[in-house]
């Protein structure tokens, strides 16, 4: 038996009207010959004449073009035009015109176009030109496989894509509109940015977490205690000097006094400090640093921008961060007792300092202009300062913040253990006359607790072996 040298292919109307270009399908997926016959079925020339004059959608424009393929086939030589030369070779020509008697058919629907594709399938294969249907509808495919015919489905990536409607276009056409409007307004983006971790600086934050040492106070008697061994260990001192009477007596009795009074400041402070010491090391975890980065990537100033920032849930915010360690008290030092011989040799130089102090210091302050700050438009001011050194509200506003500047602004958060928050929200609004919408922004507080011994976080040697 000789070998098929080409293959009959019955197309639909769907193959002309929502495929690719005829030319450029991948026929090879249909059969592996080297040509290809496509046959017009008279049903698809019919459905081709009437969508050419229907409207001027995707659709009709494509019926059109194939019609005036139609046309030209009708004048070609022998009715057959070659569309693509090879690989493989694809040529198109009108089905053999043939009646159908549709009493032959009693199962199909002569009305019906998928029922007339599938009639003229039938008489083409009887009059020995078998032919593979090819379609991408359910109908002709279905009653295809019941009468035994050979079809093919055309996959989706024959398909052109998909058509936008009136309704589409009209979104596309507003999305436009609106993309311009939004070109010239400004674009602000925020960022929290971590200002604790060395390794991380100012990298995004999403959420924060702080975790407060609670320290013990320390009792009367510990306190009581710990100043009995400092006053071991830096003893007052006491003194022997010049009899009563003589000059020298009045200096040293009045350096005396002076040192003594120093050394009762000294237990004083003593004792303050172990009082404050738990609060103090309690106090340095429970503050946070953070930046807030805000940009304007647009190509316009926010106008009349105003800048919140509010704290939620058991913290607050500072500007500055208030904790710093405590110093600790340094006992006095012990006074120069001097002779009454070293004591009227000083009396010259003392003479001649006092009358130097004593001559007039002219200020001239007052002989400069005054100054008043102007108002920069570009920067930020408070719109109320702070009355407290804590606030759980900052807002600031900012005549005109530019485009493609940026700015930067430092808190402290602090975490108040007293009434022991578990989460907190930083929350972060930023509104302009000129920007349409409030852009809103949250960062998550986390805090935990851990019970830390005093002597743990103390500095060094704070507490006597």
């Amino acid at each position: 038996m000789a070998q098929q040298s080409h293959k009959y292919l019955f197309p639909d109307t769907n193959v002309f009207l929502d495929c690719r270009d005829l030319q450029e399908l991948p026929w090879r997926d249909v059969v592996d010959l080297s040509e290809i016959i496509l046959l017009i079925p008279s049903v698809v020339i019919s459905e081709i004449d009437k969508l050419k004059g229907d409207g001027n959608s995707r659709r009709s424009k494509k019926a059109r073009a194939i019609s005036k393929l139609f046309r030209n086939l009708v004048n070609a030589e022998n009715e057959e035009l070659v569309i693509r030369n090879s690989n493989p070779k694809i040529i198109i020509s009108f089905a053999p015109s043939q009646t159908i008697n549709w009493q032959d058919f009693s199962d199909l629907d002569p009305n019906k176009p998928d029922h007339q594709l599938i009639a003229e399938a039938i008489l083409l294969s009887k009059n020995g030109k078998e032919a593979t249907i090819v379609s991408q509808d359910i109908g002709p495919l279905l009653q295809a496989k019941r009468k035994g015919l050979l079809a093919f489905e055309v996959p989706d990536a024959w398909l052109l894509e998909p058509e936008t409607d009136a309704r589409d276009k009209e979104i596309t056409r507003l999305n436009k509109e609106i993309l311009k409007i939004k070109i010239n307004e400004p674009r602000l983006s925020l960022s929290f940015l971590d200002t604790k971790d060395p390794i991380n600086d100012n990298q995004p934050l999403s959420k924060i977490k702080i975790v407060v040492n609670r320290v013990q106070e320390l009792e009367e008697e510990e306190i009581e205690s710990i100043i009995d061994s400092y006053k071991k260990k830096n003893p007052r001192e006491t003194f022997e000097f010049d009899e009563p009477g003589k000059a020298s007596f009045r200096r040293n009795r009045s350096k005396i006094e002076k040192y003594s009074e120093e050394y009762d400041e000294y237990l004083e402070k003593l004792q303050n400090y172990f009082e404050k010491l738990p609060k103090n090391l309690e106090f340095s975890t429970r503050t946070q640093a953070i930046s807030l980065h805000l940009k304007n990537e647009g190509r316009s100033p926010a106008k009349d921008l105003i800048f919140k920032v509010e704290a939620f849930g058991g913290i607050t915010l500072s500007k500055k961060q208030f904790w710093k360690e405590m110093e600790f008290p340094i006992p006095p030092e012990s006074p120069e007792i001097v002779s009454a011989s070293s004591y009227h040799s000083s009396m010259g130089l003392a003479s001649v300092l006092a009358a130097t102090s004593a001559l007039p210091v002219r200020d001239y302050r007052n002989l400069l202009p005054i100054t008043h700050p102007t108002h920069d438009p570009n920067a930020f001011y408070f719109k109320e300062n702070f009355k407290h050194s804590y606030t759980e509200q900052v807002v600031l506003t900012c005549d005109d913040f530019r485009h493609k500047s940026e700015k930067f602004f430092n808190y402290f958060i602090e975490a108040f253990p007293k009434n022991n928050p578990q989460k907190g929200t930083i929350k972060v609004s930023i509104s302009a006359s000129n920007l349409p919408d409030q852009i809103c922004q949250i960062l998550p507080v986390e805090i935990d607790y851990s019970d830390v011994a005093i002597k743990e976080l103390a500095p060094p040697g704070v507490f006597p072996k």
